[in-house]
């Protein structure tokens, strides 16, 4: 059985603990947050899913950003498709279309 932890232990796993939920908000701010009626994350990921072209599980979600440390970003998606290879598509989100060239939507941007 461990020791039980000290006052000063457990303050400093608090403080650590609302630091990293912080930093994860942060992260997550660009897929929570959708100004001027832009799709959900949710919505886009339904409608690459009912598109037979993408068939095969969603087992991954990442937010890109753009190079240089812009505010432009896109939505990555990993499937893993019915010959269980791992497919990487690009969401727009603003709209949430696939994005066939990411490096020419970000030079866009």
């Amino acid at each position: 059985m461990a020791p039980a932890a000290g006052p000063w232990q457990t303050e400093a796993m608090m403080r650590t603990l609302a630091a990293l939920c912080l930093v994860l908000m942060s992260l997550a701010g660009p897929a929570l947050a959708q100004p001027g009626g832009e799709p959900a994350l949710f919505d886009a990921l339904a409608r690459l899913q009912r598109d037979p072209a993408y068939a095969g599980r969603i087992v991954g979600t990442h937010i890109v950003r753009a190079p240089g440390g812009g505010q432009a970003f896109l939505y990555e998606v990993r499937i893993l498709a019915p010959s269980d290879r791992i497919v990487i598509v690009y969401l727009d989100p603003a709209s949430g279309a696939v994005v066939t060239d990411p490096d020419a939507w970000f030079r866009n941007r």
